[in-house]
């Protein structure tokens, strides 16, 4: 639940006052970023003009804080409203006292007191506590006629009792200490005044005594107080294969001293790294300190605690909860391994590689190092790269093979995935040889009467790779040599394609008007070029008529 400032000054100026000597440090969670330290500290605070004319006082007093409203001369008490919310409702005590009712009990404000200082001198105002709305989760306060003239302070009483016996008692000063305690100076006639044991009268003489009495503003306690921060303790993420570490503050805000035993150990990945606290005996108000260490193995939530032992009459042992996540990258390579298949001879093939981060934690790649020809990296967008989780990028791999026959290698691919590093992409291509025609005629017949020419010519694919269908065409030369455009042109077929390392044979019949003898019968193999040949120079047959 909370407290708010029904109808005030959203731009109220904020004054700290008292500046004190002691400075203290907040050390809260594992990121030093968001520590402060050497924060000053002060006595108390002050919103002016919270509402028109009135300043809301904040003060430490005897290890609570308290408030008080300064009403300045002509300033209305009716527009002082505070508003809670999150809480069950309010409630006025018949003896004056607020009631909060809320989910995990009900906390009470004494009556408050009001007065003003005129001419030196404190005057009493009458005024109480005061329900507003019909919600009854806000109050103000009625107050009776007082003189504006004077500033007001309604002051929420800290604490309230009763001193004296059956008798005549006169009080005539008093004052507060840094705890809280009030010194109470006078004189009573009374014979059943309170004192103690080894006051200097600790009965009543004749006629006035005079008095100091020293009231306490709690319970009389003699114990310790264990105070524990923070509880629990919450690592929040931490990179699996690093340590982060919490410091735990333990203090003793009793009145006696705090006996501290052997602090347990945590279950591993949580460990107790520095302990100033173990054994010790702590003053009231004295604190140290111990720092709890999370190192995560592996990905995944960690939760463990430890026991605080000390003499706490109602806190023993203090139970120490821990929780921490573990995190990492987690990094994906595809594909795995790399294979490229048959490349011809002379010819390149790429591959893209697709490096992924499928970690909860950014993942650090760091210089990928080159393959051994014939395959190396053309494009590199992974090297030195952070990749956040489920970010990716790539690479690029050319097989480029220089010569027929199996090839392998790999390269790493360093990161900090802390269970796969480095990554071996392994690699693999087979270079192969691009089909290769050659033709050898063999003449069986020429018929000069008839003019009639009978041939067979043998093609053969000599390289290491079958061939698609192509086409054959037939010239007739006056020499070896093709002509194109002035070698005859006979006749044409298509062939289908020929495996690696196999032949046909084509037989060729051709009738002549005039004598051919002595002549040359051409077979272009792949005359139309639908093949690429390892060696496009080598695919003319040539055979002389007889």
């Amino acid at each position: 639940f909370s407290l708010n400032f029904a109808g005030a000054n959203k731009n109220a100026s904020v004054k700290a006052l008292g500046l004190n000597e002691g400075k203290v440090n907040y050390l809260t969670g594992n990121d030093p970023a968001k520590w402060y330290t050497n924060v000053p500290t002060y006595q108390e605070i002050v919103y002016q003009s919270l509402w028109p004319g009135i300043d809301l006082y904040f003060k430490g007093e005897a290890g609570n804080l308290k408030y008080e409203l300064v009403v300045k001369p002509g300033a209305r008490t009716e527009t002082i409203k505070l508003a809670y919310q999150g809480i069950e409702g309010l409630e006025l005590e018949a003896e004056g006292g607020l009631l909060i009712k809320t989910a995990a009990g009900t906390l009470k404000e004494a009556k408050p007191y009001l007065y003003q200082e005129i001419a030196g001198e404190k005057v009493t105002v009458e005024g109480s506590f005061a329900l507003a709305g019909e919600e009854k989760t806000a109050y103000g306060f009625a107050v009776a006629a007082y003189d504006s003239r004077y500033p007001l302070v309604i002051d929420p009483l800290v604490y309230s009792t009763y001193l004296g016996g059956s008798g005549d008692d006169r009080g005539s000063g008093i004052a507060v200490d840094g705890s809280g305690c009030a010194y109470v100076t006078g004189y009573t006639n009374s014979a059943n005044f309170p004192t103690i044991t080894g006051a200097v009268y600790e009965t009543h003489n004749v006629g006035a005594d005079a008095f100091v009495t020293k009231l306490n503003p709690g319970p009389v306690t003699t114990e310790p107080d264990i105070i524990v921060i923070p509880l629990p303790v919450p690592f929040g993420d931490v990179l699996v294969g690093s340590i982060a570490g919490q410091v735990v503050i333990v203090w003793n805000v009793g009145v006696a001293d705090l006996n501290v035993g052997q602090i347990t150990n945590p279950a591993a990945p949580f460990s107790i790294i520095a302990d100033f606290v173990s054994n010790q005996t702590l003053k009231p108000g004295e604190g140290d300190i111990l720092a709890v260490g999370f190192a995560p193995p592996v990905a995944g939530p960690y939760n463990s605690s430890f026991d605080l032992p000390s003499d706490d009459p109602d806190e023993n042992p203090v139970k120490v909860n821990l929780s921490g996540n573990g995190i990492a990258p987690d990094i994906t390579v595809t594909p795995l391994p790399v294979s490229f298949g048959d490349v011809l001879v002379g010819s390149t093939a790429d591959q893209t590689v697709t490096v992924k981060n499928d970690g909860d934690a950014n993942l650090n790649v760091g210089q990928i190092t080159n393959p051994a020809v014939p395959f190396s990296i053309i494009a590199d967008n992974v090297s030195n790269q952070t990749l956040a989780p489920g970010q990716e990028a790539t690479l690029t791999v050319r097989f480029a093979p220089g010569a027929a026959g199996p090839f392998n290698s790999s390269f790493d691919l360093p990161s900090d995935d802390p269970d796969e590093n480095p990554v071996k992409v392994n690699l693999s291509g087979n270079g192969v040889i691009a089909p290769d025609f050659t033709g050898n005629f063999t003449m069986q017949k020429s018929y000069a009467g008839g003019r009639a020419v009978m041939a067979k010519v043998l093609i053969q694919n000599i390289g290491n790779t079958a061939s698609g269908s192509f086409k054959i065409a037939f010239y007739l030369s006056d020499d070896t040599n093709f002509a194109p455009g002035a070698d005859q042109f006979l006749w044409s077929r298509n062939v289908l394609g020929i495996g690696a390392g196999k032949s046909t044979t084509i037989g060729f019949l051709y009738k002549f008007r005039n004598s051919v003898s002595g002549k040359y019968l051409l077979c272009v193999i792949d005359s139309t070029n639908r093949v690429v040949e390892f060696n496009e120079n080598n695919n003319t047959a040539a055979g002389q008529i007889p």
